[in-house]
């Protein structure tokens, strides 16, 4: 007999490849996890590099960059109590007067305004910045494009400052019909 007949046992081969089964199984797992990781990685470089990229894009493309990670703030209600809540937009950036905000992506899907998250994000920052116009700045073609919500009104309404003012004016009214009076009074 041979020694390695011994290998050759119904019993060992089984083990012998269960083994390597979850040897591969492991293997494999492993190597998913580090390909996930790696990309995840590229993509978050990528996405560094095009925000430290997008000022000079942007000035190529006659704005001027006021702010880079510029920070902005919302109010949110829970329960009825409220929150405010910080939001920090790409690049804050100025053309012909106005103020724009813009959001910076890179990538196929990113640069869609209407992909799940870029709208999401475009919809904070239009909130968080009002009334700046919200700009998405696709770092693949260059090209900047302004996005708009048609149900969200450009400015918050403004606060009741006219409350009251009504009482201000009657007693400017009185005053000035006394003064008026005074004057008459005096010239007869």
């Amino acid at each position: 007999m041979y020694w390695y007949t011994d290998w050759l046992q119904p019993k060992v081969v089984l083990i012998i490849l269960a083994v390597l089964l979850l040897a591969a199984l492991g293997a494999g797992a492993w190597l998913a996890r580090e390909w996930r990781t790696f990309r995840h990685r590229r993509r978050l470089s990528r996405a560094r590099r095009a925000e430290e990229d997008a000022p000079k894009v942007l000035e190529e493309l006659g704005y001027e960059v006021l702010e880079t990670q510029a920070r902005g703030t919302m109010g949110v209600r829970v329960d009825g109590k409220a929150h405010e809540t910080a939001v920090i937009a790409d690049v804050l950036a100025s053309k012909d007067g106005c103020r724009y905000v813009f959001e910076v992506k890179t990538g196929e899907s990113a640069p869609d305004p209407l992909h799940p998250e870029t709208r999401r994000q475009l919809l904070e920052y239009a909130i968080a910045f009002r009334p700046s116009p919200v700009m998405l700045l696709d770092m693949e073609r260059g090209e900047a494009h302004r996005v708009e919500f048609p149900g969200l009104s450009a400015a918050p309404p403004p606060p009741p400052a006219t409350k009251g003012l009504w009482k201000w004016l009657l007693l400017a009214l009185l005053l000035g019909l006394l003064a008026g009076i005074g004057i008459g009074v005096k010239l007869v």
